[in-house]
């Protein structure tokens, strides 16, 4: 089977497809049972977010960063991030804390400069007293490679794993938990130290020590990037993994990218999907019936939108589409960050959004709950500040819809007119509420009264 099979569904020269459709909440579209395969879903403007179960913001005027969040038995949460001056974001260093259910600091860690210029990106539970934080490390003499951290629930560092390339500067993307046994595989993104215009993706499997233990590159002579990787089962059980991204096509056109991969890293497939100028996918989670669901981002040639979210439901075996959904709104450039689904079938989907030149409304996070064939049924709006962007997002144990990123805040002091000059990012993280039960009304059930 040949590396790249050019994918020739509906190539969008114009908007996106064809058929239209508003979307707030509403409740009665989940009942729609057949499946349409292509929608432009225009969402509607708020100029304010839903109440949330419980919200948190962590800043000190200074630039903070939320990228990961991990919730412990006792409900406490150990959030990872990165800090830096205003203006050099470049100079980063770590940022960790610990709260309990009450939003009590238990332990802050802001890193010295031993520290610097390091960025966590997730973090992931080893065992009862440890857990794993990974991220990028840059240097000027070694360049950027993958930074592994492990810690105890005190804050205080255990150990430290590098990942390197003599070659490339390594950018860390996403992980997912080891199908082979216990350990962890990295979706990462290769830049060529000095044709810095070279990029494709890497994939590693490497230990529950985060010891090297396997890798692959992809170079199929297009350059190519890898943002989310996640663990399907197709029809016999059988686990292996599916990597997403894009790929370029040409010097002014990407297209989103997706590739099967045994446990070992060799690719079983590999598909391409041109929309418009450039299209990318971002993150990708396994749904029932062994499909998977990707999200990430278009931008059309023409039409009334400038970028719009792309959400695509296919089949894993194949990589065949099941349904589309481009996400819009009016006025907005719409970004696809993350995505999850339901053991009931149910997806959601986190975006967030930019204004156009002149625009004045709050940048909102918008989290999207869906039907298993695509139907937007719940648009819940979420805001701290003037803007929100999403950085991750997990479900717990109650059924919660949890969020990471960071807000734009504003501060001003009684001695200076300007309130620009007391402009943050601060870290934030909220709980939405949990979805009420669901019985997919499409699938035939038997009643005892029958």
């Amino acid at each position: 089977m040949s590396f790249i099979r050019p994918y020739i569904l509906l190539l969008l020269s114009a908007a996106l497809p064809l058929v239209l459709s508003t979307s707030g909440a509403r409740p009665a579209h989940a009942q729609a049972c057949g499946v349409t395969p292509e929608i432009i879903v225009t969402l509607r403007k708020y100029s304010q977010g839903n109440y949330s179960v419980w919200d948190y913001v962590y800043g000190v005027r200074k630039m903070e960063r939320l990228t990961d969040a991990l919730e412990l038995p006792d409900r406490s949460i150990v959030a990872v991030g990165y800090t830096f001056p205003k203006g050099r974001e470049r100079d980063v260093r770590p940022l960790m804390f610990r709260i309990d259910r009450r939003d009590r600091m238990l332990w802050e860690k802001r890193f010295e400069d031993s520290w610097d210029r390091i960025t966590p990106k997730a973090v992931r539970a080893i065992d009862d007293e440890t857990f794993l934080v990974v991220g990028d490390i840059a240097s000027p003499k070694e360049g950027n490679r993958i930074w592994a951290g492990f810690f105890g629930l005190d804050g205080e560092p255990k150990d430290t794993r590098i990942v390197e390339d003599s070659e490339y500067d390594l950018f860390f993307e996403d992980m997912t938990e080891s199908i082979e046994e216990d350990g962890f595989v990295l979706a990462v993104r290769a830049r060529h130290k000095k044709f810095r215009a070279r990029e494709h993706g890497v994939v590693y499997g490497l230990t529950k020590e985060a010891k090297y233990r396997w890798k692959r590159s992809y170079k199929p002579g297009l350059d190519n990037r890898l943002y989310g990787i996640t663990t399907v089962r197709d029809e016999a059980g059988l686990p292996y993994y599916i990597a997403v991204g894009s790929l370029d096509m040409d010097a002014q056109r990407r297209a989103g990218f997706i590739m099967a991969i045994d446990r070992q890293g060799r690719m079983a497939w590999g598909e391409q999907y041109p929309r418009g100028l450039n299209a990318n996918f971002r993150e990708v989670a396994a749904v029932t019936d062994g499909d998977v669901v990707v999200i990430g981002d278009i931008v059309p040639q023409d039409g009334p939108y400038k970028q719009s979210a792309w959400i695509m439901r296919l089949e894993s075996e194949s990589g065949d589409p099941q349904w589309e959904r481009y996400v819009a709104i009016e006025d907005m450039r719409v970004y696809g960050r993350k995505i999850f689904g339901y053991p009931d079938g149910r997806i959601v989907a986190a975006v967030d959004t930019d204004n156009e030149e002149g625009g004045e409304l709050p940048e909102l996070a918008r989290v999207l709950s869906m039907s298993p064939r695509g139907v937007i049924f719940q648009d819940d709006p979420f805001l701290e500040g003037k803007s929100v962007r999403i950085n991750e997002m997990h479900s717990n144990s109650r059924g919660h819809r949890f969020l990471i990123g960071s807000a734009e805040e504003s501060y001003k002091a009684d001695d200076v007119d300007d309130v620009d000059n007391y402009k943050t990012d601060d870290g934030w993280m909220i709980f939405a509420p949990a979805l009420d039960p669901y019985d997919d009304p499409c699938i035939p059930r038997r009643y005892y009264n029958q």
